[in-house]
């Protein structure tokens, strides 16, 4: 099953992060939360929530993931965009899936990898993405094939629909049903 890299700066948006690295881990998906920081697991969310990541993104053994994935948070994707690391990531990171959220898709953008594709984000990201030469959309979750296998959602309210998603990508329609039932979502 692929694997997922989930990149935490500080100053990421706690329920993006830990709502996809949640969901994703009870659908038995093996997903590690890196450090984009050199020296330190621990970092800092946008409402002062620290965690302890699994790894450096520096140690991490990044062909053995399939998918990448960036929460947003402002302070977090501008830590992202700052990053050498994830920079030079992002631009190796080719024919492989990426997973972003709220404002991380500015960073997909500014790296020019959102050239011609369909994407969303959250509403004050729409300049950024657009001049990236992305299509915006108000769609809560976004799939384009066409260049990248690059997958974006809108903000908080969407995160646990997106990781229902990933999970759907990632492990198959009846493992998103199963975790969205135990789960209780819709069950109105």
């Amino acid at each position: 099953m692929a694997g997922v890299l989930a990149l935490a700066a500080d100053g990421f948006e706690e329920i993006e992060l830990l709502t996809v690295v949640d969901v994703l881990r009870r659908a038995g998906v093996r997903i590690h939360i890196a450090s984009i920081s050199e020296d330190s697991l621990m970092v800092q969310g946008g409402h002062d929530i620290v965690i302890q990541a699994d790894i450096l993104l520096q140690n991490a053994a990044l062909d053995t993931y399939d998918w990448l994935y960036m929460p947003g948070g402002s302070l977090g994707v501008q830590n992202l965009e700052k990053s050498a690391a994830v920079q030079h990531l992002l631009k190796n990171w080719s024919n492989r899936h990426i997973a972003a959220i709220c404002a991380a898709p500015m960073v997909l953008s500014k790296a020019g990898l959102l050239q011609g594709v369909v994407a969303t984000g959250y509403p004050s990201t729409r300049a950024v993405v657009e001049a990236g030469g992305a299509q915006f959309s108000e769609a809560n979750v976004v799939t384009d094939e066409r260049q990248r296998k690059i997958v974006t959602s809108r903000g908080p309210a969407t995160a646990l629909e997106f990781a229902l998603y990933l999970v759907r990508e990632i492990a198959g329609s009846e493992m998103s049903r199963e975790i969205a039932t135990k789960m209780l979502v819709n069950s109105n």
